[in-house]
This record gives C-alpha cells, structure tokens and sequence, in this order.
C-alpha cells in the first residue's frame, strides 16, 4: 500500500466582515488594524479548488423563548 502524502494551504482570518457596494469584501480585525480585502488575502487559490466556510456566533439569553418545534426564537 502506497503512502499518500498531503500538502495544506490554510488561512484563517478573524474579525468583521465588510462588504462593500462594488461587492467586494474585506475583514476588520479587532486590534484596529487595516481592512483586509479577501481578495488579495486569496490569491494564493487563485484557479484551485477550494473550500469556503464562514460563521459567527450570538449571544445566547436564558430570557429568550425557543419554538422547540421550528428552532427559532420567539
């Protein structure tokens, strides 16, 4: 059996998300630095394929109402 030997590229960038009337976007770090457009942040998998992932978290209240049927909150 073969041994497969993988080589990752990642980055990771953390702060606000911007998204500009011309469409493009740019992350705001929380230490008050520039803006960083993604754009150039990603033209390392310029013509790769890849996989995107975004997220972002909120606050969860205890006083918020939960409809346990639909999973929203009331």
């Amino acid at each position: 059996m073969a041994d497969k030997i993988i080589k990752k590229y990642n980055v990771s960038a953390s702060g606000i998300l911007t998204i500009d009337e011309d469409g493009r976007l740019y992350v705001s770090c929380e230490d008050g630095a520039q803006d960083v457009s993604l754009a150039r942040l990603l033209e390392d998998f310029d013509g790769r394929q890849v996989k995107i992932s975004c997220n972002y978290d909120e606050e969860y209240s205890e006083e918020d109402e939960v409809n346990a049927e639909a999973g929203e909150v009331i």
